[in-house]
């Protein structure tokens, strides 16, 4: 069995120069999680004063596999929901779900943590 991955970019506001963006994630509606620490990529677009980072999570096994209808593992990972948009593709009625963590640390303010799951 091969191991499925999802790989993200994250763009965050250059609001400090020392930051941490995590990507939290969990496949049983928040009874359990795993912490991703995401890697800086560099800055963002142009004029936008952001940096960008990237993450990679490897998503269960059981994305990985032909499902209960027959479906190719291609088909399973194209069909999972994220954010609580659904797709109209049959998936087990599986979900995965994730949040961002954006930690900066400034001396004059000290260390501020903001949270994004775009209402999820």
């Amino acid at each position: 069995q091969r191991a499925l991955f999802m790989r993200g970019f994250i763009a965050v506001a250059n609001i400090s120069f020392e930051k941490q963006v995590m990507v939290r994630f969990t496949s049983d509606q928040w009874e359990s999680y795993q912490d991703y620490a995401a890697t800086y990529q560099g800055p963002g677009a142009a004029n936008s004063n952001s940096d960008l980072f990237s993450f990679v999570i490897k998503l269960p096994n059981y994305l990985a596999t032909v499902n209960d209808f027959g479906l190719p593992d291609s088909y399973v990972a194209n069909s999972v929901s994220i954010d609580n948009q659904s797709s109209s593709a049959p998936v087990r009625g599986d979900e995965i779900q994730f949040a961002i963590r954006y930690t900066c640390f400034d001396e004059s303010r000290g260390q501020s943590e903001y949270w994004d799951n775009n209402f999820g």
